[in-house]
């Protein structure tokens, strides 16, 4: 009995001190403070392993002084995002907070109907932010105060907006100066008012390497933009950009290009100064021929759901993923069997009758969509593709027997041959084939047998294993 009461106070001055230990944490003190005070609320908190806070997302009607004050006190705080705050007074000063990274998201101020209505961040605010790298803007106005703001914080690195919206004629031309500025993010929420057009005053912030402008109501790209020429990545998607100058060739440290969702009718010639390049999205265009060559060092090209009827890819000796979905092509363009590296091949929803026996050229490739074409036999050099993991042929017009040399395939792993006339045949025995898909009029059959000995395929369709 003893020993047991000894038990139960050593299990009490243990949980005791769990207890205590458990509050020592910088994020329940700060929920306190803020508890006390109504407000804002403590969204999310985080601590490291000593238990000192780090990041911070605050939720209310409003902020003060005395509470940046509070917040000073937490000396290992590096990031803060301040979370549909209502009111922001002007100058308010975050300059005592150390911070690494700030963000304002959906900032508001007045209603119209059920409605916050976005707002701009009030006056004095940014500029106090000396110490920050990395300064994100979400779901709020931006207006020239804030632009002028930001470019007296010499040290910032990083600017995001996003999902804002822009007052008209605004002149970037302020964060010019800042020398540490290599990321730029500019995107609108499809309610706001989104850019009109390219801003030339962009092209003087020139350490940029990282400029994301989607979202908004671009028609042409000025010729200044080849001054940006440290720019590895440029998104420019989901605008109705018509045209490329020539100018746009000096940019030849472009790691990534995206100009998906515009208005191009066609690739302009200066793309092929672009020796770095290895993803390329050309995505949702109006584009009709495709000419590409020289990039040596392209990995990724996606041109699909565009209007072309012919490709020319030429020394592309890196290429690994083509898609060329939802175009006008009638047959596999042969400057594509020659491209060898190649690991995915996406060309469905085009017009192609017929697969080439060239096809066996591209002994890399792992994964070959032809789905939704107008294709009426199989070809014999598929079972060439000895690296081919999945196999999709979905919505053709196949009326043939499945080729022998398929079983050759010792990594495939997925066949679809939905949505055909007549697939005869003996069932496939690849020893990874997992699925396979086969459909007769409304009735899909899945699953093929493994089983070397199995039946020939009926000719409505295969055997239920």
């Amino acid at each position: 009995m003893v020993k047991f009461n000894s038990f139960l106070k050593l299990f009490g001055v243990c949980t005791l001190l769990t207890f205590v230990s458990g509050e020592t944490g910088e994020c329940d003190t700060l929920r306190n403070y803020f508890t006390n005070n109504e407000n804002p609320d403590v969204h999310y908190c985080n601590e490291n392993d000593n238990g000192k806070l780090i990041s911070l997302i605050l939720e209310g009607s409003t902020i003060t002084q005395a509470d940046v004050n509070e917040l000073k006190k937490y000396k290992s705080l590096i990031e803060l995002t301040l979370l549909r705050i209502n009111e922001l007074p002007e100058n308010l000063n975050l300059g005592s907070l150390k911070l690494d990274t700030i963000s304002f998201e959906n900032i508001k101020k007045g209603k119209k109907g059920d409605k916050f209505s976005y707002q701009y961040i009030s006056k004095g605010v940014i500029k106090s932010l000396k110490s920050v790298k990395t300064v994100k803007i979400s779901a709020t106005i931006i207006s020239q105060t804030t632009l002028n703001e930001l470019g007296s914080l010499s040290n910032i690195e990083n600017i995001e907006f996003d999902n804002d919206g822009f007052d008209e004629n605004l002149d970037f031309s302020p964060l010019k100066n800042l020398k540490k500025l290599t990321e730029l993010t500019l995107s609108t929420y499809k309610t706001q008012v989104p850019l009109s057009s390219f801003p030339e005053s962009l092209c003087q912030i020139k350490n940029l390497k990282f400029l994301t402008a989607y979202n908004n109501n671009f028609n042409t790209i000025p010729k200044c933009i080849g001054n940006l020429n440290k720019l590895q990545n440029l998104d420019l998607s989901v605008n109705n950009i018509t045209s490329i100058p020539k100018e746009f060739g000096k940019l030849t440290n472009l790691v990534y290009l995206s100009l998906m969702r515009n208005k191009l009718t066609s690739i302009p010639s200066s793309f092929n100064k672009l020796s770095n390049l290895e993803t390329l999205y050309l995505n949702y265009n109006e584009i009709t021929k495709v000419s590409i060559s020289k990039l040596n060092k392209l990995q990724l090209l996606d041109i699909s759901y565009n209007e072309i009827t012919s490709v020319s890819l030429e020394n592309l000796s890196k290429l690994k993923i083509l898609k060329l979905d939802g175009n006008n092509l009638q047959s596999i363009p042969s400057s594509i069997t020659k491209l060898k590296t190649l690991e995915e091949l996406s060309l469905s929803d085009n017009e192609i009758s017929n697969i080439p026996s060239s096809i066996k050229n591209l002994t890399k490739l792992r994964s070959l969509e032809l789905g939704d074409n107008q294709i009426t036999k199989f070809q014999e050099a598929l079972g060439k593709l000895q690296s081919l993991v999945s196999l999709y042929l979905y919505n053709n017009k196949i009326d043939d027997t499945l080729p022998n040399s398929l079983n050759n395939l010792k990594e495939l792993n997925s066949i679809n041959l939905n949505g055909n006339v007549n697939i005869k045949g003996k069932t496939l025995t690849n020893s990874k084939l997992v699925t396979c898909y086969y459909t007769n009029g409304n009735e899909i059959i899945n699953g093929l047998c493994l089983d070397e000995n199995s039946v020939c395929i009926p000719d409505e369709y295969l055997p239920i294993c």
